[in-house]
């Protein structure tokens, strides 16, 4: 069964018009989660990021009262930069497109900027047009050039007209306890969700592989990113998938995440 009833859903593909403008006068609230479809290792699916941002859209929702819009399977990516590139284990001249590790069984589906940039300014666009006081972006994707499309544009359109304000949220960063690409963060969240998306079985047992390589398996903690890479260019074992990818760390970065989106909200009055 799809629908859960009308007092209960907030996804606005579910409701009818009348119901969609009850809940707008309410509280004229409208979220976008936003994310591509990506490899996430071979333990995770490729909407880690997308899936994400809509179970976070709507555990904020379910509070704040306010809608859901579907989910955007859309990012993008760049290469690495020089210095990244050495961090994660690779020459410093290598030609890498986000998590496109040469190594990889499955590649992104990764958009070029200018366009997702253009999809991003009509959906904006649409929603200043049905008049909604707050449009919250609940971005799961990490990458800088995909994070400033988002911001360019909501600094853009906030400066341009008063009747929407516009808010993005970065899901990640030490605030939230840190978070790599594929690490044990993101899996936990994936369990917390539903075990059934994830199998650490893809994955090598700690007997054959005691470390996981960033360069083999496109799993990066925060570190990888950050300048402080795992010795060997390997994931740590606090991050590793493998070992610290329990439900209740994935339950504890949900709430601190739905909790910043709430406070973000209330903040916006």
């Amino acid at each position: 069964m799809i629908r859960t009833g009308a007092k209960d859903e907030v996804r606005i593909q579910y409701l009818r018009p009348g119901e969609i403008l009850s809940r707008k006068k309410a509280k004229s609230i409208i979220y976008l989660p936003i994310g591509p479809l990506e490899w996430h290792g071979p333990h995770c699916p490729l909407g880690v990021d997308a899936i994400n941002a809509e179970q976070l859209a709507l555990g904020a929702a379910r509070i704040t009262g306010g809608v859901v819009l579907p989910t955007l399977y859309m990012g993008t990516e760049r290469e690495r930069p020089p210095d990244i590139l050495k961090w994660l284990g690779f020459g410093r001249n290598a030609f890498i497109e986000g998590m496109n590790f040469p190594k990889i069984s499955f590649r992104s589906f990764y958009f070029r900027e200018e366009v997702f940039a253009l999809v991003l300014r009509n959906y904006f666009r649409m929603v200043i047009d049905h008049g909604y006081r707050l449009l919250y972006v609940v971005n799961g994707h990490g990458a800088t050039n995909h994070l400033n499309a988002i911001e360019r544009l909501a600094r853009e359109m906030n400066a341009g007209q008063k009747k929407t304000r516009i808010l993005s949220l970065r899901i990640g960063g030490r605030e939230f306890g840190g978070l790599g690409h594929a690490d044990a963060s993101e899996t936990a969240v994936m369990r917390y969700y539903d075990p059934a998306l994830v199998d650490i079985e893809a994955l090598p047992g700690r007997r054959k592989i005691r470390r996981l390589k960033y360069a083999d398996y496109a799993i990066v903690d925060d570190g990888g990113f950050s300048g402080a890479p795992g010795k060997g260019h390997t994931v740590r074992d606090g991050n590793d998938p493998r070992i610290a990818a329990t439900t209740e760390r994935g339950r504890k970065f949900f709430a601190a995440v739905v909790k910043q989106i709430v406070s973000d909200v209330k903040k916006a009055g």
